[in-house]
């Protein structure tokens, strides 16, 4: 296991606030991510190359080069936050995080069999500060990674700093567990009443089903709607919608169940067109902030998602 770093550059806006308000370090993270849209050249063309395939026929190259521009600034003001999560005073977590519809959260919790927080690549890891928000609100939601491996671990100075704060990492404050293809950790945060988030348009599967998505039919991962199906618990999508960083609003909608008896396959196809459906319309809204533009070619790498081997999915970058 190779060890930690001894620093990176987000120590320094870590360090910084709250010394340093968080409306200017986001004005820093904005610029950075311009600055990435001007060195990156190869990063670049890789996202302009997907949004001129799907938006090329009704938008202008300037309006092209715009989305592209937003998603590098996008991608840094979603990040930042995340990362200031174990210091972020509840004021500034407050005016990050607008959620609405949360009624529909309650409304599966009531079910007692079980929820899934179903979130997108929409905004990336801005789904977190959500998360984060919410179980500060109460509600005992875990995220179920692909991953044993800690994304978040902290650089040596930062672990200097935090355990003489005692401040919780960011997989703690996320209720983070390590599940992959195993159903066990869900059946059991189920069984302790807690809620599951994960994503419904990742590329870690075993199983996809095709749904139409942005004119084409693209394979989705059927994971968690089969959990979904095979316990009863209900599944809520949530979709944020907006301008990082404080203007996004993460929308809660109307659970989804997944039937069983007498239905089988049909059920589940019908339960992942209804989740494309739905996230075609917030990419239409907001086409930047869908994270898989930056996979090069990525509708076709989507769609050959099912020919990979097992082992392959089981890959995470």
């Amino acid at each position: 296991m190779s060890q930690p770093k001894l620093l990176d550059i987000g120590d320094i806006a870590y360090m910084l606030y709250p010394s340093v308000s968080l409306e200017f370090l986001c004005t820093l993270g904005r610029l950075r991510g311009r600055l990435q849209y001007l060195l990156g050249r190869h990063d670049r063309a890789t996202v302009r190359d997907n949004l001129q395939q799907v938006f090329g026929d009704q938008a202008s190259p300037r309006q092209i080069e715009g989305m592209t521009r937003r998603y590098f600034e996008y991608q840094q003001l979603n990040r930042l936050p995340i990362m200031l999560a174990p210091v972020l005073s509840d004021a500034d977590l407050a005016k990050l995080v607008h959620i609405e519809g949360i009624q529909h959260l309650d409304q599966a919790l009531a079910q007692g069999k079980g929820v899934i927080l179903l979130g997108s690549h929409v905004h990336s890891v801005f789904m977190f500060l959500a998360v984060v928000a919410l179980r500060k609100q109460g509600y005992d939601i875990r995220v179920a990674m692909p991953t044993a491996h800690d994304a978040w671990a902290r650089t040596r100075l930062r672990t200097l700093v935090d355990r003489r704060t005692g401040r919780k990492t960011l997989r703690e404050l996320l209720g983070a567990f390590y599940a992959q293809f195993n159903i066990r950790p869900i059946l059991q945060c189920f069984k302790e009443g807690a809620i599951v988030a994960q994503t419904g348009d990742g590329w870690h599967s075993a199983a996809f089903v095709e749904a139409p998505f942005l004119g084409h039919a693209a394979p989705f991962t059927t994971g968690m709607l089969r959990i979904a199906q095979m316990t009863g618990a209900l599944v809520v999508p949530m979709f944020p919608d907006g301008e990082p960083p404080d203007r996004v609003r993460f929308i809660l909608e109307e659970p989804i169940s997944v039937p069983s008896e007498g239905h089988g396959r049909q059920a589940i196809e019908a339960a992942v067109a209804h989740y494309a459906s739905r996230l075609e319309h917030y990419v239409l809204r907001n086409p930047p902030a869908w994270q898989h533009w930056e996979i090069p070619n990525t509708l076709e790498a989507m769609r050959s998602l099912p020919q990979r081997t097992l082992n392959e999915r089981y890959q995470v970058a």
